[in-house]
């Protein structure tokens, strides 16, 4: 059902024109069409409205509307309405498993990557982590598991 939440999200003037809006693009892939039966993103969200119970991220003013968790599950940002983590885990099915455990592995060669550059250097001071932060900012904007790398980059920071 068209709603006007849906009409100030996308972007688009009506049903017919939101899948082809580019603000309403944010969600696509190909949600694991190609493999399986087990559909993620905007494949097993298909015609559901989010609009009203998840944010826009072009109107976000926050840098991730989804983190990742140590444990390789995606999980909304604070301050998203409280049912986003149902959008999440029911609509857009982002912890599916083949998804948790692609992201496991990325943060597993990453967290090795981190371990190899320490023992080279005998320890991390806070310019290194610094730098290694912001050596993995650059590679999430073209990274396929971008937020992976974010919450790595965050984890150097803290």
């Amino acid at each position: 059902m068209w709603t006007k939440d849906c009409a100030l999200c996308s972007g688009a003037s009506d049903d017919l024109h939101a899948p082809t809006t580019w603000t309403n693009l944010l969600l696509c892939c190909d949600g694991n069409e190609r493999a399986g039966s087990v559909f993620t993103c905007d494949k097993s969200k298909e015609a559901t409205d989010i609009c009203a119970v998840f944010r826009n991220p072009k109107n976000w003013r926050n840098e991730q509307v989804l983190e990742v968790d140590r444990g390789g599950r995606a999980i909304p940002s604070s301050g998203l309405p409280i049912h986003a983590t149902t959008v999440v885990e029911t609509i857009l099915n982002l912890n599916a498993e083949h998804l948790v455990a692609a992201r496991k592995a990325v943060i597993a060669a990453q967290l090795r990557e981190i371990a190899r550059v320490k023992a080279k250097h005998h320890g991390l001071s806070s310019s290194r982590k610094a730098k290694i932060a912001a050596v993995l900012c650059v590679q999430a904007e073209s990274a396929e598991f971008a937020s992976v790398l974010l919450m790595v980059a965050d984890r150097l920071r803290e």
